[in-house]
């Protein structure tokens, strides 16, 4: 009783808060948080990070590497200080919405129609002026600007960021860029296919147009995530190993399957970033499909196109739309053909894939399976960094992306290597040309050495080797003596003559066989076989041919080829005397 006035009057006074949890305590505490990561920010950018290149030890891509100052040994990555962790992603997703982020690029646009009436854009930049300058000092006022096919991300445009970024650097440099739209990214569809990570349709027929407009032009190029990994199949193709020089992968997704089962539960980053490409992928479909999607009214996939609209995460998109409609059997069979990983072993041209350790695409677990990988290739190498994001990789206090200058690097030295290779094989060609100078096959790749030139006397055609040869037929055949001089036989001292200019006419340091007059006195008898059938079938008829000259002159060079090709002394004096690149 006692202490119930005074319970009755502290009820009656108001509550008092605490003083740290003031409006003045709160702002000063997030201020110190800013401070903080503000100066993690610049003791990051002050430090860098190491540029980490892995790649199989191939004379080929070290000699490109030397020419590549921003993949050297010491190479360090000092991202933006003011773009820290996740917000170099963010300021990459933010350049369609401010063009004034990025430079500006002018483009000219052309559509091509398709076999199935269906019409790609591309958009064309074309080189400057100072770039051309100075390409044309270092290469040659006669050199044809290079081609650069770039290819865009999910949902890209020209319009991004990170593609005005690589075409102004690259017109800059002198290159000629097209850079290829989507299908159903910026016009209406007028067929229900669309665009996807594994078709390479669309990106073909980009290359067989730059080809055809441009020819004599080298084409290489460089793609986006998505386009990464359409670059990197397209390289592993047939035709694309017949087009492409050279490529460059940038934040590409290595493995399509480990972006499902990885946990991102403590990554709200990208779940962002797949919120985001959901819903623009939605948007693209209910914009250029047309009215209520009345492209796909009417055919197998309008099934697919409900599902799609109602998905609601970017792996259910897929399951519903994208694989039906390119004719997978589930959704695992098309990430795995959509992987990067799948198609390194069939990548014949120089490939460099540049990925961050932090891109919110990519698990943290697959650095040392993408190491793996690249190893397993003579043609791909990889360089990777700490930080950097997706597609972003800032550096300096105006963002400038690091990638861009290092793609240029590599594609300038793919491309010299690709012209010195090609130099000395026409050197090679046209000043030890094999004697005779008949129409053979030619076997690609690399030149040739000279062989070394003897001193010894060549044997004249028409030696006793010859006629042992001859004899040692003859018996094989059942001609025995008795029979008078054969038609060979007195044909000899002309082939003798013959074989006497010609290796005169011979050039120097050009041995000299008489293999090939062996095997020829082992056919001729054949040509004039008695009782054999001729060309054109029938009955046989007392000395008639049953093998045409043509076909015969192609036996004895084919036999020379493989002769020569096979002697070891042959091999071994073609490794020592290997000519040294011209540089």
């Amino acid at each position: 009783r006692a202490a119930e006035p005074a319970r009755a009057a502290l009820a009656g006074l108001p509550a008092v808060r605490p003083a740290w949890l003031g409006p003045q305590a709160l702002a000063l505490a997030a201020l110190l948080l800013l401070g903080l990561w503000a100066l993690a920010g610049l003791l990051r950018a002050a430090w860098g990070c190491r540029v980490h290149v892995t790649h199989k030890k191939s004379p080929l891509l070290s000699g490109i590497l030397l020419g590549c100052p921003s993949l050297g040994p010491k190479a360090r990555f000092f991202p933006t200080p003011w773009l820290a962790g996740g917000l170099q992603t963010v300021f990459t997703g933010l350049g369609r919405a401010f063009p004034a982020l990025g430079p500006s690029v002018a483009f000219e646009m052309e559509e091509v129609a398709t076999c199935s009436s269906a019409t790609v854009r591309l958009h064309w930049a074309h080189p400057q002026r100072s770039g051309l300058r100075d390409r044309s000092r270092r290469l040659g006022s006669g050199a044809l600007p290079p081609i650069l096919v770039v290819v865009p991300g999910t949902n890209g445009c020209p319009q991004d960021l990170y593609l005005r970024c690589m075409v102004h650097h690259a017109t800059k440099a002198g290159w000629r860029c097209v850079v290829l739209s989507h299908r159903g990214t910026e016009a209406a569809l007028r067929t229900p296919q669309t665009y996807s990570a594994s078709s390479t349709g669309d990106l073909g027929l980009a290359v067989e147009r730059a080809f055809a407009k441009y020819p004599g032009a080298p084409i290489l190029g460089v793609g986006f995530s998505l386009g990464a990994n359409l670059l990197c199949k397209y390289m592993g193709e047939l035709r694309g190993r017949r087009r492409m020089v050279g490529g460059v992968c940038v934040s590409g997704i290595w493995d399509w399957m480990s972006r499902v089962y990885f946990p991102r539960r403590l990554a709200p980053l990208w779940r962002l970033c797949q919120h985001l490409q959901l819903r623009a992928q939605k948007h693209n479909l209910r914009k250029f499909g047309g009215d209520r999607g009345k492209v796909f009214l009417g055919t197998p996939y309008e099934g697919a196109l409900q599902g799609a609209l109602a998905a609601k995460s970017v792996q259910g998109f897929d399951a519903a739309f994208t694989a039906r409609v390119f004719g997978y059997s589930s959704l695992s069979a098309y990430y795995r053909d959509a992987s990067m990983c799948t198609h390194f072993r069939k990548v014949a041209a120089p490939l460099l894939c540049i990925q961050a350790e932090d891109d919110p695409f990519m698990p943290a677990a697959s650095h040392a399976v993408q190491r793996a990988d690249v190893l397993a290739s003579d043609f791909v190498c990889l360089a990777s960094t700490a930080l950097g994001g997706h597609l972003s990789q800032y550096q300096g206090l105006q963002p400038e992306p690091w990638w861009a200058q290092t793609a240029l690097e590599f594609l300038d030295a793919t491309l010299q290597r690709s012209k010195e290779n090609a130099r000395s094989s026409w050197e090679f060609a046209t000043t030890t040309a094999p004697w005779p100078a008949s129409p053979s096959p030619m076997i690609v790749g690399a030149p040739l050495a000279p062989p070394r030139a003897s001193s010894a006397p060549r044997a004249p055609l028409g030696s006793e080797a010859v006629g042992r040869a001859e004899e040692a037929g003859s018996s094989l055949r059942g001609g025995g003596g008795g029979q008078g001089p054969s038609q060979e036989e007195a044909a000899a001292p002309q082939e003798e003559a013959e074989g006497e200019e010609a290796a005169e006419r011979a050039p120097p340091g050009t041995p000299f066989t008489p293999l090939g007059a062996t095997i020829k006195s082992f056919l001729s008898p054949w040509h004039g076989r008695p009782g054999t059938a001729p060309e054109g079938g029938g009955a046989r008829q007392e000395g008639s041919a049953w093998i045409s000259p043509s076909a015969r002159q192609a036996a004895i060079l084919s036999a020379y080829a493989l002769a020569v090709a096979a002697s070891p002394v042959v091999m071994q004096r073609l490794r020592l005397r290997r000519p040294r690149p011209v540089r």
